[in-house]
C-alpha cells in the first residue's frame, strides 16, 4: 500500500509539472486539464493543491476552484494555506448571493482564526482577510423589501464600529491597502456623523509612562558627548561596503537609537568573508555609525538578545554615554540566546528625550521576535510614529531564500511603512542595498462598501442608514471581471 502511495503521488507530480509547462507555453485550457488530474490522482497532495488553488485563482476559474478548499487531511500545522482556503471559500459563497452571505461571514472569520495561529502568517493574505471580515460584518444582515421589488437593509452605527477595528488593523499590517483605506474613510464618517466617538483600538495608544520616563535635551552635553578622536579605528574587512547611503539617512535627524540583535543566530558567517559572522558586522557598522554621523546627531542604544523575559545586556539613553563609552561597551557583548524584539523596541522608545527634533530607530538585525511577538512589531512601529519615532531596518536576511525569511521582510516593511521608515540588506558580496518596494499582488475582489443613505424608514434608532442590496446581489459587479 505504502508503494502505491508513491507511485500515485509522483504520477500525480508528473501532471503537475505538465500542467505547469502549459501555464509557461500560455496554453490554459490544457492547463487546466492537467491540474485536475493531478488532483484526481493525489487528492492530498498539498503542493498540488497550492499550485492548483493559485493558477484557478489566477484564472478566476470559481468553479473548479471550489474543488479545491476541502480541509480535509491537511496538516494542522499549515494554517496560511488553510486561511487561504477558507477565505476562498467565503469568496464563493459571496459569489452565490445574498443568501450565503452569512456562510461567507463564518468562513472569513474562520479564516482570521488560522492565520493568528500561524507561526509565520502571510501578512498580505491577513490584510485580505480582516478587510473581508470588516465588509462581511456590514453587509451581512437580513434584508428587506418594501413590496415593490426595492430590497434594503437597515443599518446603525454600532454596525460600522465593530468593523472599524478589522479595517484599522488591515492598514497596520498593509498600509497601502486601497479597500481596505476606502471602506475606514466610510466608517470613520458614519461614526462621527452620528456623534459617536472612533473605537479604541488598545494596539495603538502609545504608553505615557515611556515618555516621561524620558531624559530631558537640556541635560545633554553634545560637544563632550560626541568626540569621536579616542573611537578605535574600524575594520575595514568586517564593515560592510557602500554604508554612506545609511549613513546619508541617519544624518538627517537629531537623536539616533540602535536596536542591536545580539541573539545566538548572529554568529553565523557572512558569505562574504573568511571566519567573519554577523555580529563582527554588526560590531564594525556600530562603529561606523559612532565614527561617520554628524556630531549634532545624539546616539543610544540597546541590545536583543538573552532570554526573553530578562533586561539587556546593554541600555543607554540620548545623552547618557559618550560615544567611546558606547563603542566600549559594545566590546563587551556577545551573542546569545532568543530574540526579544518587540520588548527592546518598546524599550527603545523610552531611550529618546523630549525634545521635539527629528529622531530615529535604526533596527540591525538578522532575523525576527523568537519570544512569541513578531507579529505585534507592525503595532509597535504605529506607536513608535505616533511618538515622533521613525524606524528604519539593517537586516542580514536575504529575501527569498526561505518562507522564514520571506515573513520577517513582510514584518520590516509593514513596520517601516507605518514608521517612515526604509530596509537596507547586506547582499551576498557584502555590500548594503536599499530594498525597494514590492509590487503589490493583484486584487481579486473588490471588497469596497457599498453606498450609503441616511434613511427615516421605520425611524426607531437614530442615526440609521440603509443601502441597496440590488448590486451586492448580483454577482458580475461584486467579482471584478
Amino acid at each position: 500500500m505504502f508503494g502505491q502511495g508513491i507511485v500515485k503521488d509522483s504520477f500525480a507530480l508528473d501532471q503537475l509539472s505538465k500542467a505547469e509547462q502549459m501555464v509557461e507555453n500560455s496554453n490554459i485550457p490544457l492547463a487546466k486539464k492537467h491540474f485536475l488530474a493531478a488532483f484526481e490522482i493525489s487528492p492530498f497532495n498539498i503542493q498540488i493543491q497550492e499550485k492548483a488553488v493559485e493558477f484557478f485563482i489566477k484564472q478566476k476559474d470559481w468553479e473548479n476552484l471550489e474543488k479545491f478548499l476541502s480541509l480535509k487531511m491537511m496538516k494542522n500545522e499549515n494554517h496560511n494555506f488553510k486561511a487561504l482556503k477558507l477565505y476562498y471559500r467565503g469568496i464563493l459563497h459571496m459569489q452565490s448571493g445574498v443568501e450565503e452571505f452569512h456562510d461567507a461571514y463564518i468562513d472569513f472569520h474562520n479564516a482570521q482564526y488560522e492565520i493568528e495561529r500561524a507561526l509565520y502568517p502571510d501578512l498580505d493574505l491577513w490584510a485580505d482577510i480582516l478587510v473581508a471580515c470588516g465588509y462581511s460584518k456590514v453587509v451581512t444582515r437580513t434584508h428587506s423589501s418594501d413590496g415593490k421589488g426595492y430590497q434594503f437593509s437597515l443599518l446603525r452605527v454600532e454596525d460600522f464600529m465593530q468593523a472599524y477595528p478589522y479595517y484599522k488593523k488591515a492598514l497596520t499590517l498593509d498600509s497601502e491597502h486601497e479597500i481596505a483605506q476606502k471602506n475606514l474613510d466610510t466608517v470613520e464618517a458614519r461614526i462621527l456623523n452620528c456623534g459617536k466617538e472612533l473605537p479604541i483600538i488598545q494596539e495603538f495608544n502609545f504608553d505615557v509612562e515611556e515618555l516621561r520616563r524620558r531624559v530631558h535635551q537640556d541635560s545633554i552635553k553634545k560637544d563632550s558627548l560626541n568626540y569621536i578622536n579616542k573611537l578605535r579605528s574600524i575594520d575595514l574587512q568586517h564593515l560592510p561596503k557602500k554604508i554612506e547611503q545609511m549613513i546619508t539617512l541617519l544624518n538627517n535627524y537629531s537623536e539616533i537609537v540602535m536596536v542591536m540583535d545580539i541573539s545566538g543566530s548572529m554568529e553565523e558567517k557572512v558569505d562574504w568573508g573568511i571566519n567573519i559572522n554577523r555580529f563582527d558586522v554588526m560590531e564594525e557598522l556600530s562603529l561606523a555609525i559612532l565614527r561617520q554621523t554628524q556630531s549634532s546627531s545624539s546616539i543610544g542604544a540597546i541590545t536583543v538578545g538573552g532570554i526573553c523575559g530578562f533586561d539587556p545586556l546593554m541600555m543607554t539613553a540620548i545623552g547618557q554615554n559618550t560615544r567611546f563609552e558606547m563603542d566600549s561597551i559594545v566590546g563587551t557583548i556577545y551573542p546569545y540566546g532568543w530574540t526579544p524584539l518587540n520588548r527592546m523596541l518598546n524599550e527603545a522608545s523610552s531611550l529618546f528625550t523630549s525634545a521635539n527634533n527629528r529622531k530615529t530607530v535604526l533596527l540591525i538585525s538578522d532575523g525576527m521576535d523568537s519570544c512569541g511577538e513578531g507579529i505585534n512589531l507592525c503595532d509597535t512601529a504605529v506607536k513608535l510614529h505616533n511618538a515622533g519615532i521613525d524606524l528604519t531596518v539593517f537586516s542580514f536576511l536575504l529575501e527569498g531564500t526561505s518562507h522564514e525569511n520571506n515573513f520577517a521582510y513582510r514584518i520590516y516593511e509593514c513596520m517601516t511603512d507605518a514608521a517612515n521608515g526604509k530596509i537596507f540588506f547586506m547582499d551576498q558580496e557584502g555590500n548594503i542595498v536599499e530594498k525597494m518596494k514590492r509590487k503589490k499582488r493583484e486584487q481579486f475582489v473588490d471588497f469596497t462598501l457599498p453606498n450609503f443613505i441616511n434613511t427615516n424608514r421605520l425611524r426607531v434608532i437614530d442615526c440609521l442608514v440603509e443601502f441597496d442590496w440590488e448590486p451586492i446581489r448580483n454577482s458580475k459587479s461584486f467579482m471584478k471581471e
